[in-house]
């Protein structure tokens, strides 16, 4: 199934997005303790780790969104040299980042 929806063939990258979507499973499964020895807390690690992976790899498979992304995060910083952390009003001015993050 994941070959055919993600277009995936190696055995590798399925294997490993076996495993994540079992830490997901699995954290879904334990007691909702952000507790660094719990189910829960490691599965929300590793799959956040696996989210960032897995989205720079698409972008580093699609150049356009890439730079798509580079212009608006560029201009965003031009606005705002005088502040080093995003607020949540800068948002707003993210919006093919927002569309990419929800795809």
């Amino acid at each position: 199934m994941c070959k055919m929806l993600m277009s995936l063939e190696k055995e590798d990258e399925v294997e490993m997005l076996r495993k994540d979507v079992g830490l997901v499973y699995e954290a879904m499964l334990a007691f909702p303790l952000r507790l660094p020895w719990t189910r829960f807390h490691k599965g929300l690690q590793d799959t956040t780790a696996s989210a960032i992976t897995w989205m720079v790899k698409y972008l580093d498979e699609n150049k356009e969104v890439l730079d798509t992304l580079k212009a608006e995060q560029l201009s965003l910083a031009a606005k705002s040299s005088h502040k080093s952390l995003l607020s949540l009003e800068d948002l707003n001015d993210m919006p093919y980042a927002s569309k990419e993050i929800r795809a």
